[in-house]
């Protein structure tokens, strides 16, 4: 049959040529579907004062540096590429592929060790890589594919240490690598520690229990052996994070980072509601419940091993931790992590099924579900498509421009700006969209939304049902920290667009919350709208006086007027 000469073709490649053929496709996917998301500008913001001399700190000269990311690893890879003369988010894009190959690698390497079938373990990596999320955050700017690889990776040794355990062979080095990918998990995101965490008990209890059936060793060089192992798990993970932590808690004050204080909350039904439709939303446009009924009918004999078991235990752990968060606002991002889990055990439902037909039919089905989740999202219930945060940094347009606006600002009265008002405090800014705008810009910024922020985090004004954040700033803070425009989510329009903001609407509270107190709102704010090209403006609340913004809407004639009541018509 024809599905049968297309599978006998590929078997006589040579497996060189075989890998080449598929990692051209996913690498061409990979590059069509690239984008770097606004988010990421905050890794890029410390990572560049890093390189710059000023420390990890998100305004230069702060008096108590703030945690704002929760990437500490990727941040300082980052700033090796910077440090270099890469653009941040060109060299983001680079390590992303880097990582991204080595996903694809060990997504084969555990495939193949967990079947035996080098046949399913490239279907395992072919399925992975043409999946549309998996695809995307390839790049991103984020250490989402960083934290997939460690992963992947720490699955990947903990079952060679098992079988070098079972075979009575040493496994010290192994366990060593270990131990350092365990580490370099949890400081690139914390929670990694909940995925590659399980990967290094699995292996600490093959290790302490697994005698080996090896000839000719006694018991006494068994326990030395296994000491000796043992060791080499523990000790180098425990010293990096030891100081890892000791580091975060003289520096920072706190091991936790910023963002646990602002992310973290009493479990409620919004947040529920929000984190079961991101799971599940995800398995159904993916049409992964079919392979999952698969998994489940062919349970005896598909996870009959204790290792496959391992990976469904994972995979439903991480899926309850996700919605207990609430999933996320980016297009399925929290799911890359065990992406690389999933797919292996998708492959391995395959060997229940009869005939080439059937397989192809699957794969078939696979495909055009990626495909049409590619092509169709937009967004939907609080979730960004990925072409949607793409668009918010680079792409031209109402709420976009997000860099040309930092990049504007950074022009008007960034470092190099004529200051003729005698050495006076710089300009501040406050956004909600704490990315791309405070890079570009290089000017000092209040996070409203409180990720780089240490009192709105823990004291901030609290937000009901707003996936990912708790609370905002209120104006007294921002008048407390001699905030001059308001930008909030950026209002970008079209230069000639006349229209008369209200105060509330521009500080863009969620669903502009009739709670916000205004009453200390200076008698002399005004709104003024800001060029950023020959045909669109960024719109703020000019709410304090500095004298360079004073001399710009004089030297410009920039449109400004007081913000008009919120019932006025």
């Amino acid at each position: 049959m024809f599905p049968d000469r297309i599978l006998d073709a590929l078997e006589r490649l040579p497996k060189k040529t075989l890998w080449l053929l598929v990692g051209a496709v996913l690498a061409y996917l990979a590059v069509w579907n690239h984008f770097v998301q606004d988010d990421a500008f905050i890794s890029f913001r410390y990572a560049q004062h890093l390189v710059d001399g000023h420390g990890l700190v998100w305004n230069i000269g702060e008096a108590q540096p703030v945690e704002g990311y929760t990437n500490f690893l990727w941040v300082l890879l980052i700033a090796i590429g910077l440090h270099l003369g890469f653009a941040a988010d060109t060299w983001s894009v680079v390590l992303g592929f880097a990582c991204g190959l080595g996903t694809l690698f060990f997504t084969y390497r555990l495939t193949h060790r967990l079947t035996g079938s080098a046949p399913l373990a490239m279907l395992a990596v072919f399925l992975l890589g043409t999946n549309y999320s998996f695809s995307a955050y390839i790049t991103g700017g984020l250490e989402t594919q960083l934290q997939a690889l460690l992963v992947v990776l720490a699955f990947h040794l903990a079952f060679r240490i098992d079988d070098a355990r079972r075979a009575g062979q040493p496994a010290t080095r192994l366990a060593f690598g270990l131990s350092l990918v365990m580490a370099a998990a949890a400081m690139t995101r914390l929670d990694s520690v909940l995925l590659a965490g399980i990967a290094w008990i699995g292996a600490a209890w093959s290790l302490w229990c697994c005698r080996g059936d090896g000839a000719g060793n006694d018991a006494g060089d068994d326990r030395a052996g296994r000491g000796r192992d043992l060791l080499a798990l523990l000790l180098p993970g425990l010293l990096i994070g030891v100081a890892w932590f000791a580091f975060k808690l003289a520096y920072y004050g706190s091991v936790f980072p910023n963002t646990f204080f602002v992310k973290t909350g009493p479990i409620n039904k919004a947040t529920l509601r929000a984190g079961i439709w991101y799971v599940t939303s995800f398995h159904f446009y993916y049409g992964l419940l079919f392979p999952y009924a698969l998994l489940v009918l062919g349970h005896r004999r598909l996870l009959g091993d204790a290792r496959s078991r391992l990976l469904v235990a994972v995979v439903v752990l991480w899926v309850l931790y996700v919605i207990k968060i609430g999933g996320d606002f980016m297009e399925y991002r929290q799911m890359v992590p065990i992406m690389p889990l999933i797919y292996v055990l998708v492959a391995s439902a395959f060997s229940i099924i009869g005939g080439m037909l059937a397989r192809a039919a699957l794969v078939a089905f696979l495909l055009a579900q990626s495909f049409i989740h590619g092509t169709s999202h937009w967004g939907y219930y609080g979730i960004e498509a990925v072409d949607e945060l793409r668009a918010h940094v680079y792409d031209v347009g109402f709420d976009r421009s997000w860099k040309l606006v930092g990049e504007t600002l950074h022009s008007l009265f960034g470092a190099n700006a004529d200051h003729a008002d005698g050495g006076r405090e710089p300009v501040t800014i406050a956004v909600t969209a704490a990315g791309a705008i405070p890079f570009y810009s290089n000017l000092r910024t209040i996070d409203m939304i409180g990720l780089n922020d240490l009192w709105v985090a823990r004291e901030g004004m609290p937000l009901n049902d707003f996936t990912g954040h708790g609370r905002y700033a209120t104006l007294d803070y921002l008048l407390e920290q001699k905030v001059n425009l308001v930008i909030g989510h950026p209002t970008v329009v079209p230069l000639k667009h006349k229209y008369e903001y209200t105060a509330l609407q521009m500080f863009h509270t969620p669903y502009f919350n009739a709670d916000y107190d205004l009453s200390n709102l200076p008698e002399a704010v005004r709104i003024v709208d800001i060029p950023i090209s020959v045909d669109r403006k960024v719109v703020a609340l000019y709410l304090l006086p500095h004298p360079a913004i004073d001399r710009l809407i004089e030297e410009q004639g920039l449109r400004n007027y007081p913000p008009r009541e919120p019932d006025a018509k």
